[in-house]
């Protein structure tokens, strides 16, 4: 997958709640990413990884992302 806008607007993730349980997508330069395991833990690190893949920065809102990516 490649984004055509330089990664603006950022992606993110959206979780819905339905009867069969937590669904969630990543959404990205209007690319959908459903997640396989629909858990808040396994969608921020799916965020995570598309910012890395597609080498994208971190918005100034999220420093702690920067230092997560640094230190570990």
């Amino acid at each position: 997958m490649i984004l055509t806008t330089n990664g603006y607007p950022q992606p993110r993730p959206v979780f819905s709640q339905h009867q069969d349980g937590l669904q969630g997508i990543i959404i990205a330069d209007g690319i959908n990413i459903p997640l396989q395991n629909s858990s808040v833990m396994y969608g921020m690190l799916t965020l995570f990884t598309c910012y890395y893949a597609w080498d994208l920065p971190y918005p100034n809102q999220h420093k702690l992302l920067t230092f997560l990516q640094l230190y570990f």
